[in-house]
């Protein structure tokens, strides 16, 4: 990772050469206590490697495993996981670089006074459309240009292939990154 300045993405090919070598490659972490794990975890990894990203924002944690790959690959970043409940988060979590917040995001996440902050975003919290739609359009202008935002379970239920389908910012779906095909998607933000 270059800690001087963020790769920026600019087109979706880059994202797809980065899901396939991903997918290609042993997980990169494990947590002990930690009992899932997804393809889409080593993509979080390599893209947050690749990207250098400065901010990384994470809507639903859980268990905090994406928000562990988010900060492993890039070390030098800072990550900010929200969730309305953290009581389910992994206790053996050696990440400095990672804020956890517990809340609605909607609510207690402050707006960015000098423009776009976030560099990578990924929306995974409440999957319906009401709540994933809300937050896309209240942090879609605070992603920098060349960032990315993540979405997963596109597929998991009609009303979220339904936000995957009106996001029109150039957009790619990786089926094959997800366990049971449930869906995970990226988009590319100029």
């Amino acid at each position: 990772m270059n800690s001087k300045h963020m790769n920026k993405i600019t087109d979706l090919a880059t994202l797809e050469r980065l899901a396939i070598y991903s997918s290609q490659r042993d997980q990169k972490i494990r947590l002990e206590t930690a009992q899932d794990w997804a393809p889409y975890f080593n993509f979080l990894f390599y893209l947050a490697d690749y990207m250098g990203p400065r901010i990384i924002v994470e809507l639903g944690v859980l268990h905090g495993l994406s928000a562990a790959h988010l900060a492993a690959g890039a070390p030098e970043s800072t990550v900010i996981g929200v969730d309305i409940d953290l009581s389910n988060l992994c206790h053996a979590f050696p990440w400095k670089n990672v804020i956890f917040l517990e809340g609605n995001p909607l609510k207690i996440f402050p707006d960015f006074p000098h423009g776009p902050n976030i560099d990578l975003l990924f929306i995974d919290s409440e999957h319906t459309y009401d709540v994933t739609m809300s937050q896309y359009n209240k942090f879609r202008p605070f992603v920098s240009s060349g960032g990315v935002i993540l979405l997963d379970d596109i597929r998991m239920k009609e009303e979220m292939s339904r936000v995957w389908e009106e996001i029109s910012d150039p957009k790619i779906e990786f089926p094959t990154l997800h366990a049971e095909h449930l869906g995970f998607g990226a988009v590319l933000c100029d």
